[in-house]
Order: C-alpha cells, then sequence, then structure tokens
C-alpha cells in the first residue's frame, strides 16, 4: 500500500481538505496519524504527503475502509458518516420518517427533499 502514496505532486494552492478529514477520523477514533500509517503499513510521513501531493483513487478507498466511512464522506463531498446515519437510524422518529418516504412516489419525495433543503442549517 505504501506505493499508493507515492502520487503527483499538486500545483500551488493544494487542498488539504482530505489530510484534515484523516486528522478529525485518526483523532475521533483515538488514534494517531503515526498509527494509522503504521496499521495500514504505510512510510512515515505518508499521510502528512497528502497537504502537497493527491493520493491514488486505490489510497482514497483504503483509508475510507480503514476508518469505515464513504469515499465521498473521507474526499468531503458527504458531510455525514455512517455513525451519524446510524445513530439517527436508532431514534425511533428518524426510523419512522424514513420508512414513510421509502413509500412515496416520487411526486411527493421531491417536496420533501425541496422543503428540506429550503430549511436554512448553523453547521
Amino acid at each position: 500500500i505504501g506505493v499508493l502514496f507515492t502520487v503527483h505532486k499538486r500545483e500551488m494552492g493544494a487542498d488539504l481538505y482530505l489530510y484534515e478529514r484523516i486528522k478529525e477520523l485518526a483523532s475521533k477514533n483515538g488514534k494517531s496519524l503515526a498509527q494509522i500509517e503504521k496499521d495500514m503499513e504505510l512510510p512515515r510521513g505518508s499521510i502528512k504527503n497528502l497537504k502537497k501531493h493527491s493520493p491514488s483513487v486505490d489510497a482514497v478507498a483504503k483509508l475510507a475502509d480503514y476508518f469505515g466511512v464513504s469515499i465521498d464522506y473521507i474526499m468531503g463531498r458527504d458531510t455525514v458518516d455512517d455513525d451519524d446515519i446510524n445513530a439517527m437510524l436508532a431514534d425511533p422518529e428518524y426510523r419512522a420518517l424514513f420508512k414513510r418516504t421509502a413509500r412515496m412516489n416520487k411526486t411527493d419525495l421531491d417536496f420533501v427533499k425541496r422543503m428540506i433543503n429550503s430549511i436554512q442549517v448553523d453547521d
């Protein structure tokens, strides 16, 4: 897997989002970046190199698998991780809402989506 992190150097203004997400997930899981590198058999400093280098798709997939999250989540395209979804589905009210939307026709579901998207939420 170490070879997966031999990647293409990015131009100035490198996107640090992947690195920051990995740091966040490491903290959430009580792990250091060094421990993650050891667990994944990566060369020392590989994760910090993500600040300046683009990883391969395989590397991103392996990192997502390691943390048990989706590739979209680790890349910042999805802000809700699987733990959040599982916690919501454990709540009877959320579960009931989910079940009702699963049985809706497309028109009603589109209407509900528009309503939800119109609600302003402070992050």
